[in-house]
């Protein structure tokens, strides 16, 4: 694994790389494959995995924006109210070691092996929750999480959001960060798929669109960002679990998204 910009070697700060997660580390993967499991164990309908299969093409197939991260905030705060924290992990948890542990792109793991070869801190921020983000965290041996985090109170979720870990406030979590540990913003790395995520990646002196876009792609070579295209899923065969985490990669799967709409839907029935 080679980079066009490595690090001073003589920098006296450290330096980190974040990494968004979905389309990003994690491939594109199969909801259909996670609702048959799910109408198995009768916890949704047909119809509800039809629906689910839809919202993960049209994220898919169209990415993110504006609109559509808000409509999920607000859904979200709705779904979660009531959920209790150690039964929706008990749920989340049985669910990455049967059906929808997200398939890790091979060249991901390479480039995170690259960073960590080069003594860089490795950190996860996604937009997704971090019930969801934490676990796959641990999956990759990533040791920090910055996620949405959801309001809770005596272990039940209550239908609020204390932070989303989105756009803008991605670029402050990182900033928080550097403060916190002593990070050289202009040396470090971050890498996303989305336009979302420009704020974040303007942040830091080498950002690189991965599997990105068309905005971000136009930005990216606009400013000569680097733009790499993750293609190859590794076989479950291959996989090495990292972080003492014993989860099996497997072919079927589903996004977050998908994810997050089946626990709810599964939670009201």
């Amino acid at each position: 694994m080679t980079d066009p910009k490595s690090p001073r070697p003589d920098s006296p700060r450290p330096v980190a790389a974040f990494f968004d997660l979905d389309k990003t580390l994690i491939a594109t993967s199969s909801a259909l494959a996670f609702s048959r499991q799910m109408i198995n164990r009768n916890l949704i309908t047909v119809a509800d995995a039809a629906r689910v299969v839809s919202a993960e093409a049209i994220y898919m197939v169209l990415g993110h924006t504006d609109e559509r991260m808000e409509k999920l905030k607000n859904d979200l705060m709705v779904m979660i109210d009531g959920w209790k924290d150690d039964e929706v992990r008990d749920v989340l948890r049985q669910a990455l070691h049967e059906v929808i542990t997200p398939t890790i792109y091979a060249e991901a793991t390479e480039l995170l092996d690259w960073h960590r070869a080069l003594g860089h801190d490795l950190i996860l921020i996604s937009a997704s929750p971090h019930i969801i983000v934490e676990p796959v965290a641990e999956l990759l041996g990533i040791d920090t999480t910055v996620a949405t985090r959801l309001g809770m109170v005596d272990g039940v979720y209550n239908g609020t959001i204390d932070f989303y870990c989105k756009g803008d406030n991605k670029a402050v979590a990182l900033r928080r960060l550097a403060a916190e540990r002593g990070y050289d913003l202009s040396q470090c790395y971050a890498y996303s798929d989305s336009i979302i995520d420009l704020p974040m990646l303007e942040t830091v002196g080498n950002a690189v669109a991965v599997n990105p876009d068309k905005a971000l792609s136009r930005i990216a070579v606009n400013r000569h960002w680097r733009i790499r295209h993750f293609r190859h899923p590794l076989p479950g065969r291959q996989w090495v679990v990292r972080g003492g985490l014993a989860l099996s990669a497997v072919a079927a799967g589903g996004t977050t998204a998908a994810l997050i709409h089946a626990l709810a839907t599964a939670r009201r029935r």
